[in-house]
């Protein structure tokens, strides 16, 4: 594989785990907010049915969570997998395995926090 070709990929992997770990980061705030939502209507003695619906909205947003860890998962091997590629001196100062190393660090975080 060429350089410009394996930089291009590596730029692709790294997108799409940054994009997951913004994906994994929004649906926990979105459960944390319907969750807080679902919470007032209840002290709020709101319509039952109304309750019903909030609690299938938190029970949607809940669902993505383990889907999008998977995917997350997945895309950070690949990404790490890659990575071995550019191992060595002569890619040590390369601006995308900087971003890709700095992606990786933010990945497993998330991974932890979630």
């Amino acid at each position: 594989m060429s350089d410009a070709s394996a930089f291009k990929e590596l730029r692709i992997k790294t997108s799409s785990v940054k994009r997951l770990v913004k994906d994994l980061s929004s649906y926990s705030a979105e459960i944390i907010k319907e969750t807080n939502k679902l919470e007032s209507m209840k002290a709020a003695s709101a319509d039952v049915h109304d309750v019903k619906h909030q609690e299938n909205v938190l029970a949607e947003a809940s669902m993505m969570i383990p889907d999008v860890k998977q995917r997350l998962e997945s895309a950070l091997g690949d990404l790490q997998l890659l990575m071995s590629d550019f191992e060595g001196d002569e890619f040590a100062e390369a601006e995308e395995v900087k971003i890709a190393n700095e992606t990786i660090d933010a990945a497993s975080a998330a991974q932890a926090e979630a």
